[in-house]
């Protein structure tokens, strides 16, 4: 009969979906040997990249970051583009608890403090003023009623209009729905517009109390897309420009405006970008936007499936690694890629390098998850927890998380994420298959806890799933794990090869080594 530690070894085996933990030296994991499969030079940049994940701050990581390959970014660029974004991210954080904790007066002051050095050329938090903008531009229940009360108990502070404003600029924006305008109701854009005024008003005012409101002059410049019979997007960006003309978001917002669909040209974003290639030596961050145009050329490319797309990514990419760039670049190189044995490796790369500034979309960091599961699980287990940080009930973030923590060997905390995912129908018999051989590689051929879950688990696994026959593998290493002698009942034996699939590379594993036993039995002893 197999001894437990053979019985490990062979459920170890490669062609699982889990890999056996990383080598930690030192708190550092060695990545040398993660990335050998994948060409150059995405495999250098891989490895880099997983090396800068364990690092355990945002900014810290974003620092330590390879650029992409082939790239020439301006001198400087990525640290400080890190050091800003990074600021941001942790400013927003306050932001967000003062706000849950309903606390107004301390908001004031804070955004108070950030509009006296707003647009001050390249101070290091000249763009935080624009947190209240991004918090409330929802419509949620309690960001809308945070919002009239802090109206209701400040009405001379602009920052409350403000606030107010944005709650019912997404109202207004619910109102109207995604359809385009001639396939909307006519009751639905009279709502969206008569929402509209009304913040409208909001912006006014704040103006009125206080003509540095940066945030209002923004809000304006959105209404002015949605309806412009109620703000002029124009008049609006010559009095917030005259008022703040190093503001970044206002050069965002204002290429926003500019864009063929609402009704400008990529002249015209042209035209804007050469001005504010003047402003950039006093303020660097300027140079993101100026690149707006090129990326509006590109998306329009790619929608026309035009195949001089690839060279307007190429040249985007080469020059800038702001988000909407990356995004559009890699839209292009999903479709198309003048080196298509290398597309998967570049366009994954691009999405590891959005991750650098903060969170990514879903799809992006589940992409990003499978693919780091094996090399570099920590990582993996941070965009798994990046998603559920938005969605905590999403099943698959659950088990990618479990996965993550499962190979970095925190398996008390795996096995909670285990027992999450499987109560989602598409993750319960993978979750439990995988619960159970981490039980068992816990249990180092040891009869201890650890075996005794992993025996409780794959009874559920062939209780639910009686045709599984890695469950039966798991049960003869469970019972030879329990065994005084190491011996599992030969009919677990049996009912493997009753229902074993060759298509398994681990059940044909083990086939083999049945067969191989059978061809050549063990000398009987005297």
């Amino acid at each position: 009969m197999k001894s437990a530690a053979f019985l490990l070894a062979a459920l170890l085996a490669p062609g699982l979906a889990i890999a056996e933990p990383a080598e930690q030296k030192a708190g550092v994991t060695d990545y040398s040997k993660r990335f050998t499969d994948i060409p150059a030079p995405w495999k250098d940049y891989f490895e880099h990249a997983a090396t800068a994940m364990d690092k355990p701050t945002g900014l810290e990581r974003c620092l330590a970051f390879p650029d992409l390959p082939k790239v020439a970014w301006p001198q400087g660029f990525s640290q400080k583009l890190c050091r800003r974004t990074w600021e941001l991210h942790e400013a927003e954080a306050g932001f967000r608890s003062l706000m849950r904790a309903g606390k107004t007066p301390e908001l004031e002051t804070l955004l108070s403090r950030y509009q006296s050095i707003h647009g001050a050329g390249a101070a290091p938090d000249n763009e935080k003023v624009h947190l209240l903008r991004w918090q409330f531009h929802s419509s949620d229940a309690e960001t809308q009623k945070l919002a009239e009360e802090w109206v209701r108990a400040s009405p001379n502070n602009p920052f409350a209009h403000a606030a107010l404003g944005y709650v019912l600029l997404s109202r207004a924006a619910d109102a109207r729905g995604t359809k385009w305008a001639r396939e909307t109701p006519a009751d639905a854009l009279e709502r969206m517009s008569e929402l509209l005024r009304q913040a409208n008003a909001e912006f006014n005012r704040a103006i009125e109390l206080d003509p540095r409101t940066s945030d209002a002059y923004l809000g304006q410049m959105w209404i002015s897309k949605l309806d412009s019979t109620i703000a002029d997007g124009d008049m609006v960006f010559i009095a917030a420009n005259a008022m703040q003309p190093h503001c970044l978001a206002l050069a965002h917002q204002r290429m926003d405006n500019l864009v063929p669909r609402w009704g400008g040209s990529i002249q015209a974003m042209t035209n804007y970008a050469n001005e504010l290639k003047r402003m950039v030596p006093d303020n660097p961050p300027l140079e993101n936007a100026t690149w707006r145009p090129l990326v509006e050329m590109l998306r329009d490319l790619n929608t026309a499936k035009d195949p001089r797309s690839v060279e307007y990514a190429e040249e985007l990419v080469r020059h800038i690694g702001i988000a909407d760039a990356l995004d559009t670049a890699i839209d292009t190189f999903d479709r198309t890629d003048p080196e298509p044995e290398l597309r998967d490796w570049r366009t994954l790369a691009m999405k590891l390098q959005l991750s650098r500034y903060g969170r990514i979309e879903d799809g992006a960091s589940f992409t990003v998850a499978d693919f780091l599961i094996q090399r570099a699980p920590h990582a993996a287990g941070l965009f798994a927890q990046d998603v559920l940080d938005s969605s905590p009930d999403n099943p698959r973030a659950h088990y990618l998380l479990a996965a993550s923590l499962y190979n970095t060997e925190h398996y008390e905390a795996a096995s909670r994420e285990y027992d999450i995912a499987m109560k989602d129908p598409d993750y319960r018999q993978r979750s439990l298959r995988e619960v159970t051989q981490m039980w068992i590689q816990a249990s180092h051929g040891t009869n201890g806890a650890e075996t005794a879950k992993a025996h409780a688990y794959v009874e559920h696994l062939i209780k639910e799933y009686p045709k599984d026959g890695r469950a039966r593998i798991y049960r003869i290493i469970v019972a030879a794990n329990q065994s005084p002698e190491h011996k599992p009942p030969s009919a677990y034996f049996d009912d493997f090869l009753n229902i074993a699939d060759p298509t398994d590379p681990l059940q044909e594993q083990w086939l083999q080594r049945f067969h191989w036993s059978k061809e050549h039995p063990k000398p009987k002893s005297n």
